[in-house]
């Protein structure tokens, strides 16, 4: 992989970049990444905050994830994009969505969370490893 990976939302008022690979990829199947996606699932990548450039402001919502811990959703307050969330049992992580990638042939998601929550209409990509709830540490 080249040495960073860029982003941006819809009107490119917010950006971000990335040094190196992806630490995960995968995509999650929880019922508040469905709201958030509009669809069955959200694809997503996640850098640790250290190698991790933003730019732009962010507007933010304080959820509680489906596993119960709390995570900071962060949007573009122009246009509405995701720009990306902080776990908060993992202050240091930034997790961003595949969608926002500048080059979205590089997202390779690795693994399916929260199968257990998947729809009928959008299900879990069988050849991927799965987990009903969140990936094990």
């Amino acid at each position: 992989m080249p040495d960073r990976l860029f982003g941006a939302c819809l009107c490119g008022q917010f950006r971000w970049s990335a040094e190196g690979a992806p630490d995960f990829q995968g995509f999650c199947h929880c019922d508040h990444c469905r709201r958030l996606s509009g669809c069955g699932h959200t694809p997503f990548l996640g850098f640790a905050a250290t190698k991790v450039h933003l730019e732009g402001r962010t507007s933010s919502y304080s959820d509680t994830a489906q596993n119960g811990g709390g995570i900071q959703r962060h949007f573009c307050p122009t246009c509405g994009s995701r720009a990306y969330a902080v776990p908060g049992s993992a202050p240091e992580v930034r997790i961003f969505y595949a969608g926002s990638i500048g080059a979205p042939d590089r997202f390779a998601p690795g693994f399916a969370i929260h199968t257990a929550s998947a729809v009928a209409w959008d299900p879990a990509e069988p050849l991927l490893p799965s987990f009903p709830g969140a990936a094990p540490d």
